[in-house]
């Protein structure tokens, strides 16, 4: 942070990268608070659309809090990029001394015009400011539009992500106070290493995941069952919980259900149809269309949905099983090739076929459906951020997404909203 000086004629914008959970924010504003530096904060994850972001920046970089009395506009409001800059100017005027503002997940607004203003502040406004960048992707490889519009390059700070022995060690500190040490780290090596930090190095989930199968694994040795120093009977004990639970934590139920109370609903419900979170109907059936579409081919789509296919689907299970079921070999291969992408076009078509084969009333219309598409679109997107579905291309016109969720869950899901989902899988 040597660049930080009062005495520069001018700061250069700083970027720092990382992955998730590895401290680039919290070190950024611990370290300027060392320094005794005032910042300003935005974090760009928090607003969707411009005139909220302007006033943001707006108001902190005034200083001045946002009360709830002017809808939390804070002092002076911005429409448009000219009236920022207008008062990034009128800051100017008055020679105060540099300003320093933080972006955080900056990457989120990095195809915005606003961005590019900010990067050359200096230049358009003459005002002295110093920005940092916080991102989890770096500036190079076109990430960033700015590269070819004459912006300054950023400095880059690289956090790079932990590697398995520090990532153990930061854990071992999860560890509640008094319980055993070595049988902490035993249970880290054995299961949260293998299994569940290969899928996420997010601090976080680890030590949520940690705070929820900790108590499980060592319940035969707090009852007596079971001493501390017999590992390999306790690894026995718990390893088919630790795999039960491996598969909620990659389809993302552990952001909504406590995996120790869900393994336990399992053990006691069986084929029942209680969902172990709760979700919106509508969200379902989503996911119910973006799991057939990520097993069944596209070309088999017209044979489950048109109309005179299906109403000889569904004369009779047997009828079913010999006209809609490829043979036993193609099934055993679409299996073991496993879920595909698919786009949002498909799954939102399967969507709608699902909904009226509930329905009792006439199909909706288009209008209808245009009406409903946007609520439609903000569920896909809650789906996503809670890792339901993953979005696998990053073009709004082409998206395609992923289907995350295990079988067994796709099976509850379509009991639990009365769905026979074997009518709907050609392909398992």
């Amino acid at each position: 942070m040597c660049f930080i000086a009062e005495g520069k004629a001018s700061m250069p914008p700083v970027l720092i990268y990382g992955g998730p959970s590895t401290g680039k924010t919290a070190v950024l504003r611990d370290t300027l608070a060392h320094l005794g530096i005032a910042y300003q904060y935005v974090s760009c994850i928090e607003f969707d659309k411009p005139r909220p972001l302007l006033q943001a920046f707006i108001g902190q970089l005034k200083g001045k809090k946002r009360k709830a009395e002017d809808g939390y506009a804070g002092e002076g409001r911005a429409e448009q990029l000219a009236e920022l800059l207008l008062h990034l100017q009128g800051m100017a005027a008055k020679k105060e001394a540099r300003r320093y503002l933080i972006l955080d997940h900056v990457e989120r607004i990095r195809e915005a015009d606003v961005l590019a203003i900010l990067l050359r502040v200096r230049e358009f406004t003459g005002l002295d400011m110093g920005l940092f960048l916080v991102s989890q992707i770096p500036w190079g490889s076109n990430a960033f539009e700015f590269d070819t519009l004459r912006c300054p390059r950023p400095l880059q700070i690289c956090f790079p992500g932990y590697p398995m022995p520090q990532l153990l060690q930061i854990l071992e500190k999860c560890r509640p106070q008094g319980d055993d040490e070595r049988l902490f780290r035993v249970f880290l090596n054995s299961f949260i290493a293998p299994m569940f930090a290969r899928c996420s190095s997010r601090i976080e989930d680890l030590q949520r995941v940690i705070e929820q199968l900790w108590p499980e694994y060592i319940r035969p040795v707090s009852e007596g069952r079971v001493e501390a120093t017999r590992h390999q009977h306790l690894y026995a004990a718990f390893k088919d919980k630790a795999v039960a639970a491996k598969e909620l934590f990659e389809s993302g139920l552990h952001n909504h259900a406590s995996l120790s109370a869900a393994l336990s609903a399992r053990a006691t419900l069986g084929s029942s149809d209680h969902l172990d979170f709760e979700l919106p109907f509508t969200s379902k059936l989503l996911l119910l269309a973006a799991y057939i579409c990520s097993r069944n081919r596209p070309t088999l789509d017209r044979r489950l949905f048109d109309p005179s296919s299906r109403a000889g689907r569904r004369r009779s299970t047997m009828a079913s099983d010999k006209q809609a079921r490829p043979s036993a070999e193609a099934a055993a291969e679409a299996k073991l090739k496993g879920p595909h992408a698919f786009p949002l076009e498909r799954a939102l078509a399967t969507f709608w076929e699902l909904r009226n084969a509930l329905d009792e009333e006439p199909a909706s219309t288009a209008e209808q459906r245009d009406r409903q598409s946007g609520d439609l679109l903000t569920q896909i997107s809650s789906l996503v951020s809670m890792r339901f579905l993953s979005q696998v291309t990053t073009s709004l016109s082409e998206a395609k997404f992923a289907c995350n969720i295990s079988d067994e869950v796709a099976e509850k899901i379509a009991r639990n909203v009365k769905i026979s989902l074997r009518d709907y899988l050609l392909y398992v």
